[in-house]
């Protein structure tokens, strides 16, 4: 089994035309898809852009995204080594 975690992130800014970006990432036992955007954004790429309070109970919830077509909590959903995620910012 591929020790890798992949994930496709649907992004562009207001007023331009979106694009897809491909990222794939060291698997860890137990990481969420928010654990690995925030990989992937201090490690790869720091242009990536998403929305997370975490330590805020009052703003809780603010990790929600689309994946694979439907709306989770990044920070519930979990990556599987050798599968791949679309995500849609």
């Amino acid at each position: 089994m591929s020790r890798v975690a992949t994930l496709v992130i649907k992004r562009g800014a207001a007023g331009e035309e979106p694009y897809w970006s491909r990222f794939e990432i060291p698997f860890h036992a137990g990481e969420s898809v928010l654990d690995g955007l925030r990989r992937i954004h201090a490690e790869i790429d720091p242009s990536l852009a998403f929305r997370y309070s975490c330590l805020n109970a009052n703003a809780c919830k603010e990790c929600m995204i689309l994946a694979d077509g439907k709306v989770v909590y990044a920070c519930m959903a979990r990556l599987v080594p050798g599968a791949s995620v679309s995500i849609d910012l």
